[in-house]
């Protein structure tokens, strides 16, 4: 049996991801947030890649 990683989720919109953190930042830092740990989840998987034969980044 081989190991398989899906990572599914949606765009990094200012405004509409990390919304619970606007008391915080402003929506546009909150979006930048949610893509540095998008591109940090990328890294990890593309790392991974050498364990999991088969993966998909969406």
């Amino acid at each position: 049996m081989q190991a398989a990683v899906v990572l599914m989720r949606g765009a990094s919109v200012a405004g509409k991801t990390k919304t619970k953190l606007n008391s915080h930042l402003k929506a546009e830092e909150c979006a930048a947030l949610d893509k540095a740990f998008l591109k940090d989840m990328n890294f990890k998987l593309l790392n991974l890649k050498k364990v999991a034969q088969n993966w998909s980044f969406f």
